[in-house]
């Protein structure tokens, strides 16, 4: 902070240092700088391994991923810092890829569970998209299965049902709280079924269940369930059976294999402190919350960075906190008309698009 307010002063002379602090926290440097994004930067479906789009292999690269544990993806570019003698005002983005591995920290992740934060206009939902995204591409739906709640409008997860990795995507929860007791109820009948599979075969966790089904394919799957919810999860808010729910999803998660990504974009909600504890690892875009910025990443940081710009936590073998510049996700692909199916995250789903593999448990109706 200081260091930015001294480059703050430099560029303006006579402002003294207290108004240049001021200045940097006021909402008219909200939206920029904007990071500086070199012309020599692969794409998001570069990073992914995606030379072209329209005869990518997505079943062969699910086949040599299923041999792994990891859940690792790329979220974005490495970012140089702004100078702190002011020579360099502006974030950078590097070709160094920035990634998440939300595996669990014994086979080498940052997981399982995770919060995602940022103001609206930060560039989150693009955050979510290509985190969800990328998991699909790099890990089949054998291996790891989408729960996507979204607490508004159905924004942040458009599209995602045509994946086949998706068992559940319903939006507007926030106001249909009968739904979303369904839903609480499919997760903890689903987090039942896989503690009872490990007992009833003296497994230690998911990752021992799937060794040992390597040997009997026969037996039940269990790929890892990815929850991830939107603007949805306020403590608060919920009845108490509802954030008991997810308690257990935090609580035993890592060994029954069920990941819960929290994502809350504004700063009105009371960080949920019986949670942010669960979390290994942290992202935040641009905040006005300090709170926030503290239980995701660690600091006060992201109150500071400017859109497009997030700071990474993780715990692991990964560990530390870096910045990185977010992906584009819905940079223009082809030479087809500039509509939203040219974008990119539109013709990745497009072309991952099928009927979901079967699921074992029977999900609500999806809104």
């Amino acid at each position: 902070m200081a260091a930015k307010a001294r480059a703050y002063m430099a560029e303006h002379p006579g402002v003294g240092y207290q108004k240049a602090l001021d200045e940097l926290k006021s909402p008219r440097s909200w939206s920029g700088p904007y990071p500086d994004r070199p012309e020599d930067l692969p794409s998001w479906l570069k990073a992914l391994g995606i030379a072209d789009i329209n005869t990518h292999d997505f079943e062969k690269g699910w086949a040599a991923s299923s041999a792994t544990n990891s859940l690792r993806i790329p979220i974005g570019y490495v970012c140089n810092d702004p100078d702190p003698d002011g020579q360099r005002i502006r974030y950078t983005a590097t070709p160094e890829l920035a990634y998440l591995d939300i595996a669990e920290n014994r086979v080498g992740g940052s997981g399982p569970h995770g919060a995602l934060h940022g103001m609206t206009g930060s560039g989150l939902t693009y955050l979510e998209a290509g985190l969800v995204g990328g998991l699909a591409v790099l890990h089949g739906p054998d291996k790891a299965r989408f729960l996507l709640l979204d607490g508004q409008g159905g924004t942040a997860f458009h599209g995602f049902s045509r994946l086949p990795h998706t068992i559940g995507n319903y939006s507007r929860l926030r106001e249909n709280w009968e739904l979303f007791n369904e839903i609480c109820q499919g997760i903890a009948g689903e987090v039942a079924r896989r503690r009872a599979l490990l007992a009833r075969f003296s497994a230690a966790d998911a990752f021992s269940y799937r060794k040992m089904r390597e040997g009997d394919p026969q037996l039940p799957e269990m790929p890892a369930l990815v929850i991830v919810a939107h603007n949805l999860l306020d403590r608060k808010a919920m009845e108490p059976k509802q954030a008991s729910v997810f308690d257990t999803v935090l609580d035993v998660g890592q060994a029954a294999g069920v990941h819960l990504v929290v994502c809350n974009m504004g700063h009105s909600e009371v960080v949920p402190a019986e949670w942010a504890k669960s979390w290994t690892f942290g992202i935040s875009m641009k905040t006005v919350s300090g709170g926030w910025s503290r239980a995701v990443v660690g600091d006060d940081s992201a109150e500071m960075i400017p859109f497009q710009i997030a700071r990474l936590r993780c715990d692991g073998s990964e560990s530390g906190v870096r910045t990185f510049v977010e992906f584009d996700v819905e940079e223009l692909v082809g030479d087809e008309p500039a509509d939203a199916s040219a974008k990119a995250i539109r013709r990745l789903i497009a072309r991952m698009a099928g009927p979901p593999r079967p699921c074992q448990i029977r999900w609500p109706e999806q809104g």
